[in-house]
């Protein structure tokens, strides 16, 4: 159609009858396109494939160069996007996700809720567009566009953009319309498409919330269940990071840190990271406290204070969304929704959402609050255990408590009780039953004589109306109640026929009180007559439920005492961490001092340290306020610690020793002054094992010192002897040198690195130990802890291993051995076991230890303590190999000019030689030592060195990649011979003659002067020797003949 109205010539009928069936067909085309374009949008839900069916359709259609839709990032402000769908000619570039930003290229796109803009431009070289947006376009191969916007909701969603690339294009009405209604209609399955993700995304969202709720339900862990929630958030709004910010309690909202987090591992944790919040202003607590939401898009871009966008840049944070989290009226922390890739517009479903999860975190929050209160509540009353027992009555009641007393298991405790309580009372039955939240309740235990049916296990759920309508009834006020006979006190009829399930005619019931909670019911039943109840009896019955709550509340506290256990050795566990994180002595003493007194409450910990004549000195002290630091005016005192009086008060200071090795190196001391206080074993075993911790630290840092020494005496070596390279720069011999020094200090190098490794391991394996002793003294009795050092000791004098193949036999023939003892994880025991060298018989001895619960930690422990040893010897071999390598070296550069002939082994010249080589000859050539005994000779050795070097270098230079040099020496005509053999190229006949004249060199000029034969014959020829030369394609033999003795 296009080429009809470019003719210049008149149109006639027929062209005009010609233009019209070609409009038609055209336009019926364009129907047929949109037809099918519109059916796919109604069969199909994926977005993605009808884009890309449409781009499609719309090139082949309308004839252009490229059609593509491009998408705007969903941060409503327009500033950059990516092509996501497109079809192009191959002989233009694709623009498939490439990104545009700036508002250069928004602006030619702006719209408004009443119209949309539409581009069409056929030449935009001549077109009135932006520099900017004319530079975007050539770059994207465009010479005619037609742009249309893409709606989602008034809302500008993206373009469909149509390019000519091959030249300018007028863009006709009828495909501009055609292009129009192809976007009307995306609009309409993009629309579909948001609908679509927004009804799945709530049901994600439905899902999530629910497995929240049940977490609340099933847990009363505050972690597990922060943790859980900030899991399952993240994985619903793929988002980069959900934490938990707890706020510091007395701080003012200033302190606080992160305590759960779910984070994309590219990000950085902040779990356990304390922030200063005094960036956020007065203002935003108060409204935190009133529940309002925080949603910013970009955090750039907002009127935060500077510290406020520092502590979010430290966080990685671009983008951010913050729910407070109240604990009834008071503001606990946040529930913080990071964007750490890129902005992002936070959607109204999102933070509803995000709010409803903050709602069920707060109801988590009340629950631990009240939980807390009642251990609160039931801890005030501990110490209400003690009373005294009058009368016979009390003597059996004193009975029965001891046998309960004599475990803390509380099936056993209510089985105990029980029973005891019915053959004291000859009673039929005897039972515990427990109130359940909606005070309905079960049997937990019982005793019963014969013929009478078990009520623990076979009834349900038991519903008595007046106990739940009452919350507990007259037993909530602490109140017994005894019935002699069931039919003669008035019970109402449902109460009668729960009764008589129970098979009871007479019954006396006391409270179960756990602390001032009402936690069950004793019950003394007689199935067989009524019974009239004697008032001791009662009042028994009403002590033994009284004992049976004290045993719940120790239950209790046996847990409190628990948890309060481990939080004694988690800060402790702190505390040689810290220690570890240094090697400076001085840094370790002053963090353990100022630990040990915050940890233990006092007003002064010391360290004193003693001297050669057991004098002393305080080297380090942590002291409260308005006390005298010891360190700053030493005194010098007899005693260090006063005499007690006949132990008639409580000592207020207490120490430990500090061992290095085995030697008495200080003490650790703890002081109370202001007031007595009686120290607690716990206390003093905290003390010793920091002693232990400082002690090992002492090692550990004289080890480095040692380590370090080393490394100093190697780096002055190497210093020296890139001295003597600068004082041999003269003659011949220097010239070799500059050619072997690279490979010397490659060689250096290794062994150096070798110490680096070891010392690297040695220091790791060191601090892992120091961290892993505590628990190794807790977990272990002494009897253990031998068998321990045993196995370490064991495994330092057993030879290690060298092939894998050893190891595989050993392992298999192990794996069987320790099957037999009924160990866990037998492959893995055996595995460790073989790295330290303990294997056949000698595991027996150990067994008991390998079968403790924590043999794990034990093994991996023994690894790193035997592993040091090894690392010691590999620093060893590394001094030893530089120590051989710098004294080649010294031999090589050495010069005696006081001409006097020595009487020397020539094969300790040539392995001088070879040792200078040794990094060249490693790489590609084999070399062969064929030495015969041969005598030592007298000659000038610092001479022929010289020899052998340039011999063996020449020789390597021959050989261009792989091959052999072979060295030869043996007995001959009252002298010696050496043979250098090389597989080389071997030297043309033309330039044999020539080889041992001055300045002749076959080298590139730089690199060889010609004077390393010539040099080599005239040292031979002042020994009175002989040089020969045997060469041919692929070998060359230079012979060196020496007499014993040279002649004067």
């Amino acid at each position: 159609m296009q080429h009809i109205l470019d003719q210049n010539q008149p149109f006639s009928i027929q062209d005009i009858d010609s233009f019209i069936c070609l409009l038609e067909s055209h336009k019926l085309e364009q129907q047929k396109a949109l037809t099918k374009i519109i059916t796919r949008i109604q069969e199909s839900l994926e977005l993605e494939n009808l884009i890309q069916v449409t781009v499609t359709e719309v090139r082949q259609l309308l004839q252009v160069d490229r059609v593509a839709v491009f998408r705007f990032e969903p941060d409503g402000i327009w500033n950059n996007g990516k092509f996501i769908a497109e079809d192009v000619d191959p002989q233009w570039n694709s623009l498939l996700e490439q990104q545009v930003q700036g508002q250069c290229f928004v602006e030619q796109y702006a719209i408004n809720d009443q119209n949309r803009k539409i581009q069409a431009i056929a030449d935009v070289d001549n077109s009135n567009l932006k520099e900017c947006y004319l530079n975007l376009l050539n770059q994207f191969q465009i010479r005619a566009n037609l742009v249309v916007p893409l709606l989602q909701c008034k809302s500008l969603w993206g373009l469909l953009c149509l390019h000519q690339c091959s030249g300018i294009r007028a863009w006709t009405d009828s495909e501009i319309e055609f292009v129009q209604q192809i976007a009307e209609h995306l609009e309409i399955a993009i629309q579909h498409n948001k609908m679509l993700m927004q009804a799945k995304w709530q049901a994600k969202q439905q899902k999530t919330q629910t497995r929240v709720i049940a977490h609340l339900r099933e847990s009363l862990n505050l972690d597990e269940i922060f943790k859980a929630t900030v899991t399952e958030v993240r994985q619903l709004l793929d988002v980069d990071r959900v934490a938990v910010f707890r706020f510091q309690p007395e701080s003012d909202w200033n302190d606080g840190e992160f305590i759960a987090e779910d984070v994309d591992r590219q990000w950085n944790s902040v779990l356990a990271k304390s922030l200063k919040l005094t960036s956020f202003g007065q203002q935003e607590i108060i409204d935190f406290q009133r529940g309002k939401i925080q949603a910013v898009t970009d955090v750039n871009h907002t009127q935060s204070k500077d510290c406020h966008l520092e502590n979010l840049q430290q966080l990685q944070i671009r983008a951010n969304l913050i729910v407070p989290l109240l604990q009834g009226k008071l503001l606990w922390g946040l529930l913080c929704i990071h964007q750490c890739s890129g902005i992002r517009a936070w959607t109204e479903p999102e933070i509803e959402f995000v709010q409803q999860i903050a709602q069920q975190l707060e109801v988590a929050l009340q629950q631990s609050d009240y939980i807390e209160q009642m251990k609160l509540q039931s801890a005030q009353l501990a110490n209400a255990e003690k009373q005294k027992w009058v009368a016979e009555r009390q003597q059996i009641i004193v009975t029965t408590i001891n046998k309960i007393c004599q475990s803390l298991d509380l099936k056993i405790i209510f089985q105990t009780a029980t029973e005891e309580v019915r053959q004291l009372f000859k009673a039929d039955r005897v039972a515990i039953y427990r109130f359940n939240s909606d005070w309905s309740g079960n049997f937990v235990a019982e005793s019963m004589t014969e013929g009478w049916t078990p009520l623990v296990g076979t009834l349900p759920k038991i519903r008595d109306t007046h106990l739940q309508e009452t919350q507990g009834g007259r037993y909530a006020h602490n109140e017994t109640f005894a019935v002699d006979d069931i039919y003669q006190v008035g019970h109402a009829q449902c109460h009668l026929e729960l009764l008589k399930q129970f098979e009871a005619k007479a019954y006396a019931i006391a409270p179960i009180f756990q602390g001032e909670k009402l936690w069950g019911l004793l019950a003394a039943y007689q199935n067989s007559s009524p019974r009239h109840w004697e008032e001791d009896e009662i009042s028994l019955l009403r002590q033994i439920g009284w004992q049976l709550g004290v045993a719940l509340q120790q239950a209790e506290y046996l847990q409190r005492v628990q948890e309060k256990a481990s939080e004694r050795q988690r800060a402790l566990a702190t505390t040689i961490e810290k220690i570890r994180r240094s090697l400076d002595i001085d840094t370790i003493f002053k963090t353990t001092t100022q630990e040990v007194r915050q940890l233990l409450q006092v007003e002064r910990v010391a360290i004193y340290r003693f001297h050669s004549d057991w004098s002393g000195e305080f080297v380090a002290d942590s002291i409260a306020d308005d006390w005298t630091s010891l360190t700053q005016a030493q005194i010098q005192e007899n005693r260090l610690i006063p005499e007690s009086k006949n132990d008639q008060y409580p000592r207020n200071e207490t120490f430990v020793p500090i061992l290095q090795g085995e030697k008495l190196w200080g003490l650790l001391m703890a002081y109370q002054a202001f007031q007595p206080r009686y120290w607690q074993q716990e206390e003093v075993n905290l003390l010793a094992q920091v002693g232990v911790q400082l002690g090992i630290a002492l090692q550990q840092a004289e080890l480095l010192q040692q380590t370090q020494q080393q490394a100093q005496e190697l780096a002055l070596a190497l210093k020296n002897l890139q001295q003597s390279q600068i004082q041999l720069i003269q003659g011949e011999k220097l010239a070799g040198l500059g050619q072997l020094i690279a490979g010397i200090a490659h060689e250096i190098n290794t062994p150096l690195g070798t110490i680096k490794t070891a010392v690297g391991n040695m220091t790791r394996g060191i601090n892992e130990a120091l961290e892993q002793l505590p628990y190794f003294c807790q977990w272990l009795n002494s009897n253990e802890q031998c068998q321990f050092f045993a196995l370490i000791e064991q495994a330092i004098k057993q030879p290690t291993l060298v092939t894998g193949r050893q190891k595989r036999t050993l392992k298999q023939s192990m794996v069987k051995r320790l099957e037999l003892y009924q160990l866990k994880d037998p492959v893995w025991v055996a595995d460790r076991l073989i790295d330290i060298n303990i294997y056949g018989d000698e595991i027996e001895p150990f067994i008991s230890l390998l079968k403790q619960d924590n043999s794990e930690f034990i093994l991996q422990l023994a690894y790193n303590l035997a592993r040091l040893p090894n690392n010691s010897r590999a620093i060893k071999t590394a001094v030893e190999r530089v120590t051989k390598i710098v004294a080649a070296l010294k031999n090589y550069a050495r010069y005696d000019n006081s001409n006097q002939q020595y009487q020397v082994q020539i094969i300790e010249g040539l392995e001088n030689a070879l040792e200078l080589f040794h990094n060249k000859l490693k790489q590609n050539i084999e070399v062969i030592r064929d030495y015969q005994p041969i005598p030592p000779i007298w000659c000038f050795p610092d001479e022929l060195i010289q020899v052998w070097t340039n011999l063996i270098h020449n020789a390597i230079q021959a050989i261009k990649k792989q091959g052999i040099l072979t060295i030869s020496t043996f007995e001959e005509a009252n002298g010696i011979k050496v043979r250098i053999t090389d597989s080389g190229t071997g030297i043309a006949p033309e330039i044999q003659a020539k080889i041992f004249d001055p300045f002749f060199t076959t080298k590139p000029i730089g690199e060889g002067n010609g004077l390393g034969l010539y040099i080599c014959k005239k040292i031979i020829d002042k020994h009175q020797g002989q040089i020969e030369i045997d060469t041919q394609p692929g070998q060359t033999i230079f012979t060196v003949w020496l007499p014993f003795q040279i002649t004067e």
